[in-house]
């Protein structure tokens, strides 16, 4: 399975990006290991674009390794907010204070590799960004313009499982000298040329060697195994009294430890018609979320747990809750006619 001189598909590539790469700030000669960091956990399934503001206020607030790794859990998730998989910040606040901790710094893969919550692709980032190590990414933007540089049509089972067979061919066409702008380049055309919907092929550097762009197959690889998604339904409780919210942590285990939510319902109000529903995904599930509104003191009543808190509504910016139940709450207060 061979597609042109592998040099060559590099330079091409490395041309493009040199003409055409996005300005971002966790880019250039100037950046820090810890800017390069910051913006590896935080692009983590989050797309560039929310990712942008988040950055530029986490450097405000913690602008070095030291800072964050002396900062509290709960400022470092407050920070977080909105940006979803709370792990991410848990593991980036763990790095921090093991990198401030290590007597010899982190430079290559396998040195990135003994860090919280770096796995494969960030460690390679990492290393070949600041380090010029020579390990290629490979993440879902790479396994998809590897795949269709290649044509392989093969259904892969899993996402590790692509990974596995993408990282050789991807190996094999880069230019070592230059590893950390060819690791972005690949990350770059992804997102922004070699989509996973309408891939924009004229300009593509790798538009007259791209064997699915020859077949006219670039729409439909890479093929996976359909997911199972798992379906869930919450019933939850939007509650105000003399301008306070009740509040509850969330019961989602680690994914959202020390978030809060509008609490769970144990039982249904008999005569109570849903306030509003929301959808929303976390990982294989796909969760619909049906609230009610209390106007029942003694429903109300009830339902308090110990584990419940009322806040005031002038207090809601300083709680830290989950992206979407502020959201909704924002748009519930508005709609009721109640101020934060």
């Amino acid at each position: 399975m061979t597609v042109g001189n592998p040099d060559a598909l590099g330079d091409l590539l490395l041309q493009w990006y040199d003409r055409e790469k996005r300005e971002l700030p966790w880019r250039g000669d100037e950046v820090s290991v810890y800017m390069t960091v910051v913006s590896e956990f935080m692009l983590q399934q989050t797309q560039v674009k929310t990712v942008l503001p988040y950055f530029d206020r986490w450097l405000q607030t913690f602008p070095d390794f030291d800072a964050l790794a002396n900062a509290s859990i709960e400022e470092i998730l407050k920070q977080w907010e909105g940006l979803g998989y709370y792990q991410r910040a848990r593991n980036l606040h763990k790095t921090a204070q093991q990198y401030v901790a290590a007597d010899a710094k982190p430079v290559t893969y396998d040195d990135w590799l003994a860090y919280p919550g770096v796995g494969p692709y960030m460690a390679a980032a990492i290393s070949s960004i600041q380090g010029g190590d020579t390990q290629v990414v490979v993440d879902g933007n790479v396994i998809r313009v590897i795949a269709r540089l290649f044509a392989d049509n093969r259904v892969f089972k899993d996402a590790a499982t692509a990974v596995k067979v993408i990282r050789p061919l991807a190996q094999n066409i880069m230019i070592e000298a230059r590893s950390g702008d060819f690791n972005q380049a690949l990350m770059e055309l992804g997102a922004t040329v070699c989509k996973k919907q309408k891939p924009l092929c004229l300009l593509c550097p790798w538009e007259k060697t791209c064997k699915a762009r020859i077949q006219g197959i670039e729409s439909e690889i890479p093929l996976f195994k359909k997911t199972k998604y798992t379906e869930r339904t919450i019933h939850r409780l939007y509650a105000i009294e003399k301008g306070k919210l009740l509040l509850a942590k969330s019961s989602n285990g680690r994914r959202l430890d020390d978030i809060w939510e509008l609490p769970e319902l144990d039982g249904l109000p008999s005569n109570e018609n849903p306030y509003s529903t929301k959808k929303r995904g976390i990982g294989n599930e796909r969760i619909t979320e049906i609230i009610y509104k209390s106007t029942d003191d003694a429903w109300l009543n009830g339902t308090k747990k110990a584990e419940h808190q009322w806040v005031p509504l002038k207090k809601l910016d300083k709680v830290l809750l989950s992206g979407p139940h502020r959201k909704w709450i924002s748009s519930f207060l508005a709609s009721d006619g109640d101020s934060c």
